[in-house]
């Protein structure tokens, strides 16, 4: 049986910021399940993300609620962080 990875927090949220801008929405379920964490700590990671100001966008569709980054957003290079920025993180 295969075993699912563990992210630290700060590796969690940057998968998350290369999730949302690769796809067109996603939800909490398939988020928790990517990085194999409860759908609590995915909604805490996403306050987290809009607080530092990336711009975060929900969208329900046939009553599902789909995650993904302003569209706008998409095209801005990719913030890299050094291993103590992210340790800080």
């Amino acid at each position: 049986m295969p075993t699912k990875t563990t992210y630290s927090q700060a590796a969690r949220v940057q998968g998350i910021l290369r999730t949302l801008g690769v796809r067109h929405g996603i939800t909490i379920g398939e988020l928790a399940e990517e990085f194999n964490v409860t759908k609590r700590t995915l909604y805490r990671d996403l306050k987290a993300l809009e607080y530092a100001g990336y711009p975060l966008l929900s969208e329900i569709v046939e009553g599902t609620t789909y995650w993904k980054l302003e569209p706008s957003f998409k095209g801005v290079p990719p913030v890299t962080f050094t291993l103590n920025e992210l340790m800080a993180f």
